[in-house]
């Protein structure tokens, strides 16, 4: 069984945090992890927000 969209936020968010990276990309991943994880309690589809969520974070990561 896989896990649920909202536990992988969860667990992003936990790794996001280990990363060492600057205050300022940590915020704004922290942000989009937020904007994911309440898009998911709304109902949102949860392939759809996790893609968007790492689309997002590769062109935070390629800055």
């Amino acid at each position: 069984m896989g896990e649920s969209g909202a536990d992988i936020v969860d667990q992003l968010r936990k790794v996001s945090d280990d990363r060492g990276l600057d205050d300022a990309r940590s915020a704004e991943l922290a942000i989009l992890l937020a904007e994911a994880d309440i898009n998911l309690i709304n109902g949102s589809n949860e392939r759809v927000q996790l893609e968007a969520w790492a689309s997002q974070v590769g062109a935070i990561m390629e800055e």
